[in-house]
């Protein structure tokens, strides 16, 4: 028992270790074409964000102060009713959003998905 301890201890600390995190807080506000977000990055586990969209003909659409889980260079975020955003950190100015299921929050013409450009610390 005393081995198996050590050992999924050890692995534990392997993983952490191997695993890649976010190196640069990305906390700010970013815009999209249509659609606004702002995070605020709560360590090295998750981010709070909120994101919103307005675009013309009646398409407007809200998550705010969510909580989602970083996982190597990503942030997921998944509710009870199966709306997963997943944002993708590739530069300190640039994150990529794509969802699936999360047409409860906007509707069916439009979507959260798209490249954000950071617009302020």
């Amino acid at each position: 028992m005393k081995y198996l301890k050590s050992l999924f201890f050890g692995s534990c600390l392997f993983l952490y270790v191997c695993l890649p995190v976010l190196a640069n807080d990305f906390s700010g506000k970013y815009e999209g074409k249509y659609s606004k977000l702002q995070i605020k990055q709560l360590g090295k586990e998750k981010i709070k964000f909120s994101i919103v969209i307005a675009k013309a003909k009646g398409c407007t659409g809200e998550l705010k102060e969510e909580i989602a889980l970083i996982q190597g260079n990503k942030a997921i975020y998944m509710d009870e009713n199966k709306c997963r955003l997943t944002f993708e950190f590739n530069d300190e100015k640039k994150i990529n959003v794509q969802e699936e299921n999360c047409s409860i929050y906007h509707g069916a013409s439009c979507d959260f998905v798209g490249t954000y450009s950071k617009i302020a610390r």
